[in-house]
């Protein structure tokens, strides 16, 4: 993660309308290598409805709040009495300067309300994440190049809570994390539809797409924007014509 607020990076990006609720299906994940990208054909969705988030509230220009209330909203995890667990695949988070920062702020500021909290990546991610992590950086674990090592990290942290049911939310794209739903609602994060597991998009309680929330973030700043620069020219021109 960099420091910086340039907003030239957002240009980097083709910008795809994608609301959550539309998650489309993608292809299925292949043994080894890197999950297919190529973007599926169509743009509805199959999951039965209310499986899927909706948009951030129109004027929240703050990624964190956004996620926050996100998860307040799911009428399934308020319901449960279970201990929290949120687990984060800092290897997902891939991202610009910029976004990767607002992504893993959003994400530290969440995991304060879970009882339970395990990040885990490759060296180079966790030292991306440590400024701003603060106390919590001792629920980051560090590891090794290699594939999937810090999934079996983050399944082994999920495994030693006693608790026989969970309240599980995972922020990463990886269908290895499907058999968490055997221990309670299974909420997915994904940084990236067009990366997300199709074992792990079926097993979800709920899910959406945090690429989308951005977007939508994004755009309410915009919006906010234009209104305070309205507001302060109509009140300029009254000041002038009094």
């Amino acid at each position: 993660m960099g420091l910086g607020g340039q907003a030239p990076e957002w240009d980097e990006y083709d910008w795809i309308p994608v609301p959550p609720a539309r998650l489309p299906a993608g292809r299925p994940e292949p043994r080894s290598g890197r999950p297919s990208r190529t973007r599926p054909a169509g743009g509805s969705s199959t999951r039965p409805p209310g499986r899927a988030a909706a948009a951030p509230p129109e004027d929240v220009t703050d990624l964190g709040e956004a996620v926050r209330l996100w998860v307040e909203q799911d009428p399934v995890w308020a319901a449960s009495g279970a201990p929290t667990l949120l687990l984060v695949d800092l290897d997902n988070l891939r991202a610009g300067r910029v976004r990767w920062q607002d992504r893993i702020t959003a994400l530290a500021e969440l995991a304060r309300r879970f009882d339970h909290v395990t990040m885990a990546g490759q060296h180079d991610a966790v030292r991306r994440a440590r400024p701003h992590l603060g106390d919590l950086i001792e629920h980051a674990r560090a590891v090794d190049d290699g594939q999937d090592l810090a999934d079996h990290v983050l399944l082994d942290a999920a495994t030693a809570i006693p608790a026989r049911q969970l309240r599980v939310m995972v922020v990463s794209n990886d269908g290895i994390f499907a058999t968490l739903k055997d221990r309670g609602p299974l909420t997915v994060l994904s940084p990236d539809y067009q990366a997300l597991s199709d074992q792990l998009r079926a097993r979800a309680t709920r899910l959406a797409d945090l690429a989308s929330m951005e977007r939508e973030v994004t755009s309410a700043r915009r919006r906010v924007g234009r209104r305070r620069r309205a507001t302060a020219s109509t009140s300029g021109a009254s000041a002038t014509a009094d």
